[in-house]
């Protein structure tokens, strides 16, 4: 186990555009481990504050302070400084009085409030996610189809962005399996709503801008897809079309273009082949199941998609026997994966299997520093999209272990909001 220092911002104003747009993208106070490279969330007292709105927020998470006292030491501690830092005349008492929170979720949910965002988006919001969540279950592109036609959403275009920035997300937090199924299901969401790829025209305008700022690269990982022959065809026809001035950029584009499409294609290449020399080894190794924990942190996407892809070929040549070994594979990758995984999210993966009461109880008793608000947001919200997807034993499962996790805390001191 190491450790590492870190650094918080306990202060948000929102005049400072950086500071506050990552706040509302979720991305403030998140780091990742320099030794997996596994990315978390910090814990951390926070004050927000907006001088031409009047509005002060604070936030303390739950299990970081002993009582409400040491609680209110810290908040004061935070609305002084910011007090202090500020000129006479723009020193207002409700600076000093914040709104205080002890929940991520209700601290957000006044933030998002007071930059304009209504209840009623918030609640169409966690509507559009829950849809989403339950879409990425779904067996088939014609399942997605006709749960989106009974919601009345076949034609909505911003559920593709969604599913991309929940890939995005769970990339970010390491989390492969679930950046896999969420860009799936992307794919899915976009052939049925009517998202057709860029034409031939907009990609070259796109590239060319991309080429001018150096970030050739990053674009072409983007849209590596859409570079086929009659991508090249166009542009080829675009270059002799060209005046003297335009024709030499369109060259060093295309040439530079090839490059960018070698390289990326080599690299998934090599993921590809890495992730099945991975999988061989295991498969090998005497005794598969061991191995392939030694080699948790080579379990990326391409691995799974590996794995995956093997599981359907030994289904469908009738080789049950090397299908169940891969299941037994692929189960053992995926503990390994929720090793990885922060103590809450560990807990609420074990909590969805429990299978009785004993079990749950045997997991709640290992994660007892976890018990707190946080963590029964956690169990309730997965409870909920368990239920929404249909698999209601596991719903169920998390609304027992809901139950259990409020009556281990008691009748601790709730949150002032």
């Amino acid at each position: 186990m190491s450790t590492f220092a870190a650094e918080a911002v306990t202060i948000v104003d929102a005049a400072h555009a950086a500071h506050r747009d990552a706040l509302l993208a979720g991305r403030l106070n998140t780091t990742e481990c320099p030794a997996c490279g596994l990315g978390f969330g910090l814990e951390a007292p926070l004050l927000y504050y907006d001088l031409e709105r009047e509005v002060a927020l604070a936030l303390v998470p739950d299990g970081m302070t002993a009582g409400r006292e040491q609680h209110e030491r810290i908040v004061g501690r935070l609305a002084n400084r910011v007090i202090d830092a500020l000129p006479p005349d723009r020193r207002k008492m409700y600076l000093l009085q914040p709104r205080t929170f002890w929940t991520s979720q209700t601290f957000m949910e006044a933030v998002l409030e007071a930059n304009g965002v209504s209840a009623e988006d918030l609640e169409r919001a966690r509507a559009t996610a829950e849809l989403v969540e339950e879409l990425a279950a779904a067996e088939s592109l014609e399942a997605v189809r006709v749960r989106l036609e009974e919601v009345g959403r076949a034609d909505d275009r911003s559920l593709p962005r969604i599913a991309e920035a929940m890939a995005d997300e769970a990339l970010q937090r390491g989390d492969d399996t679930r950046a896999a199924r969420m860009t799936e299901l992307r794919e899915r969401l976009a052939a049925i709503v009517g998202l057709t790829a860029p034409s031939v025209e907009t990609l070259i305008d796109v590239l060319t801008q991309a080429h001018a700022a150096g970030e050739l690269d990053g674009a072409v990982s983007a849209v590596r897809p859409a570079l086929d022959y009659a991508f090249f065809s166009e542009l080829t026809r675009r270059i002799d079309a060209a005046d003297a001035e335009r024709a030499p950029v369109l060259i060093r584009l295309r040439s530079e273009l090839l490059e960018a499409i070698d390289a990326h294609d080599a690299v998934v290449t090599a993921q590809i082949e890495r992730a099945g020399d991975t999988l061989r080894a295991v498969l090998g190794a005497q005794d598969p199941v061991e191995s392939v924990r030694r080699r948790a942190r080579a379990l990326d996407s391409a691995f799974f998609s590996v794995l995956q892809a093997n599981m359907e070929a030994a289904g469908a040549a009738g080789n049950h026997e090397h299908r169940q070994s891969l299941e037994r594979v692929r189960d053992a990758a995926l503990g390994a994966v929720e090793e990885a995984m922060s103590p809450r999210q560990r807990l609420v993966n074990q909590l969805a299997r429990a299978g009785d009461a004993a079990e749950r109880s045997r997991c709640l008793d290992a994660a007892a520093e976890v018990l707190d608000r946080t963590t029964l947001d956690a169990v309730r919200s997965a409870s909920a999209e368990a239920r929404a997807v249909g698999a209601l034993e596991v719903a169920n499962r998390l609304r027992a272990a809901a139950d259990e996790v409020a009556a281990r805390m008691g009748s601790a001191t709730g949150p002032p909001q």
